[in-house]
C-alpha cells in the first residue's frame, strides 16, 4: 500500500528543497473558478503543517523487483471511491489556509502520470502558491506531455533511476527499454524548458535510486553517471524497504524477498565508502553524511533501534488516493476529504489524539530510515 512507498518518498523532498534554492513566483488566484479565497487561518494553528505528500493513485505498469502495485491492491477494495478533481482541490484549498506560500506539495502513485487530470490540479496548487514536485518513472513522457507538464507550472519532477545502464535499471524496473525512454524523456522536457526560456532551477530535473542487493555494486557508478549528466541535478538514494503492496512482514528480507537484500557486509562497506568520499568530494548527492551512516547501519542491522527521539510526522499529512488523510500510516485516518475539510481534520480532537499516539510511539520504524530521521 501507499504507507512503504511514502515513508520513502518524505525525505528526499524534503531534501531537494533545501538543496535547490528557488524564489518562487507571485501566485495568481485569477484562473482558478473556486476555492479561491484564503481564509487568514494559520496564525490560530498550534500544529501547522511541514510536510504534504498527495497519492493520485495506485497503479502502474511497470513490474519493479521492490514493489508490487502492478498487482491488484490488497489494501484497498477494488470499488473504492477514488479522487476526483474536486476532492484534490478541495484539499489543496484547504492546505493553503493552513501554510505559507512556497510550501511543497509532492505528488505520487502508482505512476502518477496515468492520472488525466493531473496537470490541471499540478496548475490549480501552483495558482494558489504552491511549490509542486512529481514522482515518476518517466515511461509515458513524449513531446506533447513534456509540454504540458512544464506548463502547468511543475516545479521539480524526480525520476526513479535505479542503475547506470539498460541492463541494471531494466531489470529492477521490470520493463525493458525504460532506461532509455527515461533519458529520451529528460531530453523532450529540457527541450521545452529551454524553448520557455526557463533555467534548471525554474524546472528542475533530478533523480531518486532505490539502494538493494540487485544494484548495491553499480551504485558509485550511477552517481558518477548523474555527476556527469549536464541536466540531472542531484541523485538521493533510499535504502529497500518491504515491498510495497504485501503483507506486513518484519522478517521480510530472509523470506521470500530476500533476494533484495545485500548478503556481502564487505561490499556494503566498500560502496558505502565510495559514497561518502564522492559526497564529500561535491557529487550531486544531496544525502547528508549521518543518513549514509545510517544507511550502511541499517543493512547491517536492520532490527536495530532506529528512532532517537520524536519525530515529526505529527506535522505531516498524506492523502490517500481514496481521500483518507493521514498523519502517520501506523495510525488512523485523521478523516477523508470527499466528508470533511482539511482544517477541520487537521485541528480535530481525532489528530490531537494522533499526535499524542506518535508523540509517545516507540516502533522501531523503518520509515525512519529513509525520512525524517535526524542526526542527534
Amino acid at each position: 500500500m501507499i504507507q512503504k512507498y511514502l515513508g520513502s518518498e518524505i525525505r528526499k523532498f524534503r531534501k531537494n528543497i533545501k538543496f535547490f534554492k528557488k524564489n518562487n513566483e507571485e501566485s495568481n488566484l485569477k484562473n482558478n473558478q473556486q476555492f479561491t479565497t484564503l481564509p487568514k487561518i494559520k496564525n490560530a494553528l498550534l500544529v501547522r503543517p511541514e510536510f504534504c505528500n498527495i497519492s493520485v493513485n495506485e497503479e502502474c505498469f511497470f513490474k519493479c523487483k521492490m514493489c508490487y502495485k502492478w498487482k491488484p491492491d490488497i489494501f484497498i477494495p477494488e470499488d473504492a471511491e477514488k479522487l476526483t478533481t474536486n476532492d484534490l482541490k478541495k484539499f489543496i484549498f484547504g492546505l493553503r489556509q493552513t501554510v505559507d506560500k512556497g510550501f511543497l506539495i509532492n505528488f505520487a502513485g502508482g505512476e502518477t502520470l496515468l492520472r488525466k487530470d493531473l496537470f490541471e490540479v499540478i496548475k490549480y496548487a501552483k495558482n494558489l502558491g504552491f511549490e509542486t514536485n512529481l514522482a515518476s518513472n518517466g515511461y509515458l513522457i513524449d513531446e506533447k506531455m513534456a509540454k504540458n507538464m512544464i506548463d502547468s507550472g511543475l516545479s521539480s519532477i524526480n525520476f526513479s533511476i535505479d542503475g547506470s545502464n539498460a541492463e541494471i535499471h531494466d531489470e529492477m524496473r521490470g520493463r525493458k527499454g525504460s532506461f532509455e525512454k527515461l533519458l529520451k524523456a529528460i531530453d523532450l522536457l529540457v527541450s521545452y524548458r529551454e524553448k520557455k526560456g526557463l533555467g534548471k532551477m525554474e524546472f528542475r530535473i533530478a533523480a531518486q535510486a532505490v539502494i538493494c542487493a540487485l544494484n548495491l555494486e553499480d551504485i558509485p557508478s550511477l552517481v558518477s553517471f548523474i555527476d556527469n549528466h549536464p541536466h540531472i541535478l542531484s541523485i538521493k538514494f533510499n535504502v529497500v524497504m518491504e515491498p510495497n503492496n504485501t503483507k506486513p512482514d518484519p522478517k521480510w528480507y530472509k523470506g521470500k524477498y530476500s533476494f533484495l537484500w545485500p548478503k556481502d557486509m564487505s561490499i556494503v562497506d566498500r560502496v558505502f565508502d565510495q559514497l561518502i568520499r564522492m559526497r564529500k568530494e561535491n557529487s550531486k548527492i544531496p544525502d547528508e553524511l549521518f543518513q549514509l551512516e545510517a544507511y550502511r547501519k541499517y543493512f547491517k542491522d536492520p532490527n536495530k533501534f532506529i528512532k532517537l527521539g520524536h519525530c515529526n510526522f505529527d506535522k505531516s499529512i498524506n492523502l490517500s488516493s481514496t481521500g483518507d488523510m493521514f498523519l502517520c500510516f501506523n495510525y488512523a485516518s485523521i478523516g477523508n476529504i470527499k466528508n470533511i475539510d482539511f482544517v477541520d481534520a487537521w485541528d480535530s480532537k481525532k489528530a490531537k489524539k494522533v499526535r499524542s499516539e506518535i508523540f509517545k510511539c516507540t516502533k522501531n520504524c523503518h520509515f525512519l530510515i529513509n525520512c525524517n530521521l535526524d542526526e542527534n
